[in-house]
């Protein structure tokens, strides 16, 4: 299986993602921010990273700015979340 690290500065979500892919087989790490997810990256090898954006101290788009440059020759899938409600409604409307 797949090992993920989940980088989230809200805990609740942190908590439900491991709790769902850990059941699936996954093999899970967490992250409370950027900075700790980019060290976690750097010492183990990880097949998904999923990442929130909006975060304290680096957020989404600086971490990805970060592992792009200086681990480019890394496969791994980095899936970023960020939820819009306005965005969402209208898509839920329509």
């Amino acid at each position: 299986m797949a090992d993920i690290l989940i980088i989230d500065d809200e805990k609740a979500i942190r908590k439900t993602l491991s709790e769902i892919l850990s059941f699936e087989g996954y093999k899970i790490d967490e992250a409370s921010d950027g900075e700790e997810g980019l060290k976690k990256f750097r010492e183990r090898n990880y097949d998904v990273v999923l990442c929130d954006i909006k975060m304290p101290k680096m957020n989404g788009f600086e971490l990805y700015e970060r592992l792009f440059m200086h681990y480019h020759n890394r496969h791994c899938a980095l899936i970023c979340k960020f939820l819009c409600m306005t965005r969402t409604k209208k898509l839920v409307h329509h």
